[in-house]
């Protein structure tokens, strides 16, 4: 029993050291400050508590609300080291009535060239919005990467809107060789711990 929990201490104290490696380089992924601060955005979107965010979130981005025509695009650039390996995260849902098929968002990565060019497809429509969860890669070769949604020219907007939220832009860290030795020590020195604690 005592070496299980031992070593849930040490998986989780690796867990940590993970997370706070990892970090957004998306401002203002969820929308939490009710507004669109730190993104570019034209025609018809804006921000929305009511219509459904994702699980753990309380504002998101709302696209063609109103019945409007499928003109949103929101567009964000941040700093990026050529040749590294990203990973684009976000929730995409529709708010509308049950049943009503899904919308669609196209998706664009662009640097020096265009990295990313897909569209995501949301799930059928609900009054508690349904999300999905999508995950693209790419490699950077630019300083500069500009990631951008555009609400899709062929969307159904009688009474359903496309939901955005919880968009993130994490670089993996490779810990250089200092930093790989230190959590080595740290490790073997924790395992000698445990090891006088069971004896």
């Amino acid at each position: 029993m005592k070496i299980n929990k031992y070593a849930v201490a040490l998986v989780s104290f690796g867990v940590a050291v993970s997370a706070a490696q990892a970090q957004n380089l998306i401002l203002n992924g969820s929308f939490g400050t009710g507004n669109l601060t730190d993104w570019n955005a034209t025609g018809s979107i804006g921000i929305s508590p009511v219509e459904g965010v994702a699980p753990g979130d309380t504002e998101a981005a709302l696209f063609n609300s109103g019945n409007a025509a499928p003109t949103g695009v929101l567009s964000q650039s941040f700093a990026t080291t050529p040749g590294a390996d990203y990973t684009l995260t976000f929730d995409y849902g529709t708010y509308g009535a049950p049943g009503v098929g899904g919308q669609t968002l196209d998706v664009e990565v662009s640097g020096s060239s265009t990295l990313v060019n897909t569209t995501a497809t949301s799930p059928a429509g609900g009054f508690n919005t349904p999300f999905e969860l999508f995950t693209l890669d790419f490699t950077a070769d630019s300083s500069s990467t500009v990631l951008m949604f555009t609400d899709s020219p062929g969307n159904n907007t009688m009474g359903n809107d496309g939901v955005l939220d919880n968009v993130s832009v994490v670089d993996p860290p490779v810990p250089d060789a200092s930093s790989t030795a230190m959590l080595c020590g740290m490790g073997l020195g924790a395992l000698a711990w445990i090891r006088r604690k069971l004896v």
